[in-house]
Formats: C-alpha cells, structure tokens, sequence
C-alpha cells in the first residue's frame, strides 16, 4: 500500500506563543535547581562509592551531569542560550566545593583570594545575564546562526556550546 502525498505546498506552522519573562525566569530556575541537585547527587555519589577519589574528578563528574541536564532542557525548550547562565554560576560552585573538599592542603589566604575572584566573576556575568535576557523565546545571535545545520544542530550545540 503506498502512501499519497498532497502536491499542495505545506503550511508554516503558526508561531509559539512565547511564554512571559516572570514564567521564564522561573523555568529556568527550575531546570537549575533540577541540575545543580542531579549534580551534587553525583559528586555526592561518586565520592562515596570511590573512597579517594580526586576532588577535581569528583567535580567533572558532577559538572557533566548537571551540563546533561541542561543540555536536555535547552533541546526541550530549543534555545541554546538555556546554558548561559548555567555558566555563569557552574564556575564558583565548582570553586567552592574544592574549597571545602581540600581540607586543610593549600594557602587559605591564596583559596579565598581565588573564590573571591571566581565569585565577582560570577557575579557580574549573571547579572549581565539576568538584565539582557528576554525570555525563554530569546536564544543569543551565536547559537542561532548555527541553526541553518538542521538536524546536525543539536550535536553541534551539544559538542561545540555546552561541554
């Protein structure tokens, strides 16, 4: 049995409504607290199953997870620009845990120097998130070029953005 197709031109889909800059802002917070928690579950997990395991491993570990999570709502929500501000905060979260988890080995003068700088870091990257982004239909002009990849878009996000 073979299939008909209409030789009529096909219609373009009607836009999406894009969804109000408080509804946004709190998806996004979702899908953070949903990665950070897969994160820290998995640094939490690793470093009770491998007893000694490097903290800088425990911590990619970890940093991988949550950039999966993320990278899974950014397909889910086709915008990209979804893992911004996931990098604006992975940094001193990362930086913190090593602190904690170094005990006592290191300067602790030189470490709190070095969270400080991570954190103002952070900082002012959130911010310039948080005052230029528009909302969950807004994906920045770096990842949107890439688009004309079709199909081939999503590993190149993927491979090229988030890790």
């Amino acid at each position: 049995m073979t299939t008909r197709r209409s030789s009529a031109p096909r219609r373009a889909a009607p836009p999406r409504a894009e969804p109000s800059l408080a509804v946004s802002r709190l998806a996004l917070l979702l899908v953070y607290l949903v990665a950070g928690s897969a994160g820290l579950s998995a640094a939490v997990l690793l470093r009770l199953r491998v007893p000694g395991i490097h903290p800088v491993v425990a911590a990619a570990a970890a940093d991988l997870v949550a950039t999966l999570v993320v990278f899974f709502f950014s397909v889910g929500f086709d915008n990209s620009s979804i893992y911004d501000p996931y990098w604006s905060v992975a940094p001193a979260a990362i930086a913190l845990a090593w602190l904690l988890g170094s005990g006592s080995g290191g300067t602790r003068a030189r470490q709190l120097v070095a969270i400080a700088l991570i954190a103002a870091w952070a900082i002012r990257l959130t911010v310039n998130c948080v005052v230029r982004w528009r909302g969950l239909g807004d994906e920045d002009w770096r990842y949107a070029g890439y688009r004309r990849l079709g199909p081939g878009y999503w590993p190149v996000s993927f491979l090229g953005f988030h890790l």
